[in-house]
């Protein structure tokens, strides 16, 4: 008679692949004859050891270590096994059963991967720190799960100080944090962080979506950021994106393919987005620009990841109101595109050293200030007047030579500062006669200053 242990370790083993060579394999493996008599198991055990993965190979060598007939608990020996980095911890809050965050604290010597479930069980940023994470240096990946899939009234700690008592150490590479709805959350704020994906799955129920409070998500300093699936931002009213890789997919990007702000349904994307701020962002793919109406300010800084979508990815933003652009690589506007922003008002380019002309602007129907500085070669003015432009500044504009022939025919314009043009000497008499019949409060006396150059004020 045979041992049924030995039957069953063997039936696992080789079900584990149902192919012929897997079968042969185990049939001929040298272990077999180790065999000492017909009732010993030890090559079958020895057999199904070697085919393990090696971690958990070394879980049952670390067994080898207890004496004869000691009697030990599973959940003292997981603890072994987790404290010399030996498997992945799973690791379930849940104060009725005794598991608490606070068990992690002397566990320092955790190793490779880290996963926390259940964190609505942690009731502040007190009880959180005493996981003592920020000393497990060896920790390479952190998993952190709220596990709310739903609004749950009973569920009404505060995230973001959970968070922060949750600072892993800076060795960490790669983090995962699965937040659900968070119904009440209004700022998340991430910095110098590395390859972060915000996963949001489509809703069709208006009542559960994600992150329906979120207001002002700040990410800084990360090396990748992406969205994937229909982000559900309802609340979204500003979003800060600072050097930073990001990317969106999954995200319809015409307002054909999805539904009015007022309209609920699955495809709402930022439909309250009002002020978006992009500073060095080197790479910006996927954003659906063109669903996002709402969009009254925006602010792009130093971020070749724009370079070759402007000024195209500006078309149908018809609620901006104010657009800054500083070190764009954009040499001059498409007239179209600038006719479809109705509401935009202020302009300011600054730093964009490949912008040589304003043509296209004259088609901004509602533009009243215009500040251009330190384009050095910017020195060709628009063909057409702008024709409600109340103020008017130019600073450090080397390239500069004259001012544009239409500038008589602006009647509302207020201010007019030119300085630090040096290339722009002097009025023409013919100008100067203009300014001076259309703009009496202004003082037009031409100041010498070897510093700046030249100022008209």
């Amino acid at each position: 008679m045979g041992s049924p242990l030995a039957a069953k370790t063997v039936g696992k083993l080789l079900e584990c692949s149902l192919t012929k060579k897997h079968w042969k394999d185990v049939l001929e493996n040298d272990l077999w004859t180790l065999k000492t008599n017909a009732h010993d198991i030890m090559p079958a055990l020895a057999l199904s050891y070697y085919h393990l993965p090696q971690h958990l190979q070394q879980c049952f060598v670390f067994c080898s270590l207890f004496p004869k007939n000691h009697v030990y608990y599973k959940d003292e020996l997981i603890c072994m096994w987790i404290a010399n980095g030996f498997d992945f911890l799973k690791y379930n809050v849940n104060k009725e059963t005794g598991f608490l965050v606070a068990q992690l604290r002397n566990m320092n010597e955790l190793r490779t991967r880290l996963s926390i479930k259940d964190l609505r069980n942690i009731d502040n940023r007190k009880e959180a720190m005493k996981a003592k994470l920020k000393e497990k240096c060896h920790i390479k990946s952190l998993y952190l799960d709220w596990n709310i899939d739903s609004v749950d009234d009973d569920c009404k700690h505060d995230v973001e100080e959970v968070l922060e008592g949750l600072q892993p150490h800076p060795n960490l590479e790669e983090l995962h944090i699965a937040l659900g709805l968070l119904p009440s959350l209004e700022g998340l704020h991430f910095s110098d962080c590395e390859n972060i994906t915000i996963e949001c799955e489509s809703c069709d129920d208006s009542e559960n979506e994600m992150f329906p409070s979120l207001q002002l998500p700040l990410l800084w300093n990360c090396t990748t950021l992406s969205f994937t699936g229909i982000p559900m931002f309802p609340s979204l009213q500003r979003l800060s994106l600072r050097n930073t890789k990001v990317s969106f997919t999954g995200i319809p990007t015409s307002s054909s393919s999805s539904s009015s702000p007022t309209t609920p349904g699955p495809r709402k994307v930022f439909p309250h987005l009002q002020e978006l701020t992009m500073v060095q962002c080197n790479e910006m793919n996927g954003f659906p620009w063109a669903i996002c109406v709402a969009l009254k300010k925006l602010h792009i800084k130093n971020s070749s990841g724009m370079d070759d979508k402007l000024p195209g990815c500006l078309r149908g933003l018809s609620s901006l109101t104010l657009l800054n652009l500083t070190g764009a690589k954009i040499k001059t506007f498409d007239a179209e595109v600038m006719a479809t922003l109705h509401a935009l008002w202020r302009l300011d380019l600054s730093d964009c050293n490949k912008l040589l002309s304003l043509e296209g602007l004259q088609a901004l129907p509602s533009l009243t200030v215009l500040w251009i500085y330190r384009c050095p070669k910017f020195r060709s003015w628009c063909t057409a007047e702008m024709a409600k432009l109340h103020e008017l500044v130019i600073l450090s504009c080397q390239d500069l030579e004259s001012l544009p022939n239409w500038l008589h025919c602006l009647s509302s314009l207020e201010a007019l500062t030119i300085t630090r043009c040096p290339k722009l000497l002097s009025l023409a008499e013919g100008d100067r006669a203009l300014i001076r019949g259309i703009f009496p409060v202004f003082n037009h006396s031409i100041k010498s200053e070897k510093k700046y150059g030249r100022t008209f004020s």
